[in-house]
């Protein structure tokens, strides 16, 4: 049985000083492996640079190299990192960061065997329809999504539609395209993962919630 094994290695890039208290990870998250690398054997290594804010929440992401196979899966778990934020003189600074996610499948089978007897994440949180929860999931702002270049260059707007999972957290932990002009999808998935809800509530208890998310593209946004 193959598994996931996932390197994670964590580089600091501060410019221009080099700032004396570097970043931490608070939360690292693991990327999912695209299934499509799962059956067709496909390994590889992905190098990421993500900006991290004076807040510690990561605010840009963008793929260094790595097979594109795997760039969708490294971006979303990027974005989805907290950190100490560095600091210098007593204040919290912006940094870039730099990190390598490597992807590899093993058939060890004591991996194989701890990964089974490891409960799931829908086991721990059941998934809920928007309809089904107590207490909707609320968007603590709108999303705010940055107008494509392609898009600006022949001057259209529009509006793209993505079915989105919220966690019990109320971060984003997917973002999928439904409906929507192309150029707009890459940066409509970008503006949804940097959301931040208050959580759904099923009975007294957070849960993850599927919803629908509309993210416009006035032209006054250029």
């Amino acid at each position: 049985m193959k598994w996931v094994h996932l390197i994670l290695l964590v580089f600091f890039a501060c410019s221009p000083t080099v700032v004396p208290q570097k970043p931490t990870i608070v939360t690292q998250v693991v990327p999912v492996y695209p299934e499509r690398a799962r059956q067709e054997g496909i390994e590889g290594d992905v190098l990421v640079e993500m900006v991290v804010g004076t807040d510690g929440t990561v605010q840009d992401v963008q793929i260094l190299s790595g097979p594109s196979v795997f760039h969708e899966s490294a971006r979303e778990a990027a974005a989805r990192m907290v950190f100490s934020p560095a600091r210098q003189d007593h204040q919290s600074v912006r940094v870039k960061v730099l990190q390598r996610f490597s992807y590899r499948l093993s058939s060890q089978a004591l991996a194989s065997r701890d990964s089974a007897a490891a409960p799931s994440l829908n086991e721990e949180t059941p998934l809920f329809e928007y309809a089904e929860v107590d207490v909707k999931p609320f968007a603590v702002g709108p999303p705010v999504p940055e107008f494509p270049e392609i898009a600006r260059g022949v001057g259209f707007g529009g509006e793209v539609l993505l079915d989105i999972t919220i966690g019990s957290d109320g971060k984003v932990e997917s973002a999928v395209v439904r409906d929507g002009p192309p150029e707009f999808h890459d940066a409509a998935r970008e503006a949804v993962r940097k959301m931040v809800f208050t959580p759904g509530m099923h009975g007294n208890r957070p849960v993850r919630v599927k919803t629908v998310q509309r993210v416009r593209f006035p032209l006054s946004l250029q």
